[in-house]
């Protein structure tokens, strides 16, 4: 008897080891694997802003449509480019191209803008320095292509990471943002445009330079360089306190004024939560039925939420 309980008793010893063991193996195995979990998880997104945008376009009353537009809302751009894109956040860009002359130029932005600049931005150390680059090149390929017709140009880079906003303007179509800031229209009425056109050699009649173009600044435009350049004013801005953009040929600026505008839009995202689409036309209807515009319109509204 006392053998047989021996034996028991050493039998029991060697199980209780062995179950010892195996939890204590178990438990190595897991904090190895917590540790490797911990490694390898990828970062949350933190909270940014994001775009969602809309837009609308219309002839109006003029014969054809010289208006052109683009809405990238996610550039492709490269993991070493001067602007940030990853899993979580993207790159936009919103442009409307005012053609004057005919419609020839302001397709050819709408139509080459996204390559040239995907070029650039990867290509560029500083993000002002590409956009100014981009531009460049596309008004001195259409200069070599064609030698009549020229376009306007409004449009925006954003940034999701940084939640930055570079407003690029280049004539008279204007960006309105929602803290009331601006883009300045580059009009010959302007004396600081109006100098720069006479110091390059040229000179303004009733508004006009030459006493043919309203405006200082464009793409194409061939017989009025070098006064007339495609240098935009690039003007940089962070989110935090921007609900909102409106993008629009000035169509609809001649005939309906920044603080009407802001007023309208402050109350379609608060008051009725408006679909950007949807308030875009109604900004054209506005311009065309009840301000009885003369140009074309094209609006493209971007919300920042």
């Amino acid at each position: 008897m006392a053998s047989q309980l021996k034996e028991r008793i050493l039998q029991g010893t060697r199980n209780f080891n062995l179950v010892e063991n195996y939890y204590r193996r178990c438990n190595a195995t897991n904090r190895t694997e917590t540790k490797s979990r911990r490694k390898t998880q990828k970062p949350k997104p933190t909270a940014k802003k994001r775009a969602v945008a809309g837009h609308a376009t219309h002839t109006g009353p003029k014969p054809y449509q010289e208006d052109n537009f683009i809405m990238i809302r996610d550039l492709c751009v490269d993991s070493d480019a001067c602007v940030r894109r990853d899993n979580f956040h993207k790159i936009h860009f919103y442009a409307v191209f005012d053609g004057h002359g005919n419609a020839t130029c302001s397709e050819f932005l709408s139509k080459h803008v996204e390559n040239y600049l995907i070029r650039n931005l990867n290509s560029e150390t500083d993000v002002d320095e590409a956009l100014q680059k981009t531009f460049r090149e596309l008004d001195t390929k259409y200069l070599q292509k064609h030698n009549k017709g020229g376009s306007t140009m409004i449009a925006i880079l954003f940034e999701e990471f940084s939640e930055s906003l570079w407003v690029c303007n280049v004539g008279d179509s204007r960006c309105l943002l929602s803290n009331g800031w601006a883009s300045q229209d580059h009009k010959p009425s302007l004396s600081s445009e109006r100098e720069r056109i006479e110091l390059a050699g040229g000179f303004v009649v009733n508004n006009r330079v030459s006493g043919l173009l309203a405006v200082t600044r464009a793409f194409g435009d061939a017989t009025l360089k070098p006064p007339v350049i495609s240098r935009a004013d690039i003007t940089k801005h962070n989110v935090n306190d921007i609900n909102y953009a409106v993008l629009a040929s000035d169509g609809l600026w001649d005939v309906v004024d920044n603080h009407i505008v802001n007023t309208l839009t402050d109350d379609a995202f608060n008051l009725f939560q408006a679909d950007c689409t949807h308030f875009s036309w109604s900004l054209v209807t506005l311009a065309f039925d009840h301000r009885h515009t003369k140009d074309n319109v094209t609006c493209v509204v971007i919300k920042f939420d």
